[in-house]
């Protein structure tokens, strides 16, 4: 419980100022963003809040819709992985609207998909260190 609530202050901190967040990439469906400063630097592992906008709203199961989603996610810049600490879903763009309820996390640690949106982020990430 005490590791949740840590989780879920640091996706507020991450939420507090709009005007860090700074665009990394976009394709034809969303465009993604890392927060900046990042959370915490230790080593070669880089844990950030990233966000990510769609331009049309994606379906859950159950009929909700959410237009984007907020994360923090830690990058583990030598292995090439990526574990996901936590997540939110919103109605709107750019973490606004209704927060939905998402799959508790963390989820586990995953290695980054060649083409993918984490290989994106953690180009941007990894290569400035």
């Amino acid at each position: 419980m005490k590791k949740l609530f840590g989780v879920l202050m640091m996706l507020v901190a991450v939420e507090v100022n709009a005007a860090h967040w700074v665009k990394v990439f976009e394709t034809d469906e969303l465009t993604f963003y890392v927060h900046n400063p990042v959370v915490k630097v230790d080593g070669a592992k880089i844990t950030v809040g990233t966000l990510a906008n769609y331009n049309h709203a994606q379906d859950m199961a159950g009929g909700e819709k959410y237009r984007s989603y907020k994360t923090l996610e830690t990058f583990d810049c030598s292995k090439k992985t990526i574990q996901t600490v936590g997540v939110s879903l919103f109605t709107g763009r750019m973490g606004k609207g209704l927060d939905i309820p998402a799959k508790a996390a963390p989820w586990g640690i995953n290695h980054v998909a060649l083409d993918s949106a984490g290989q994106g982020l953690w180009n941007y990430l990894c290569d400035m260190q």
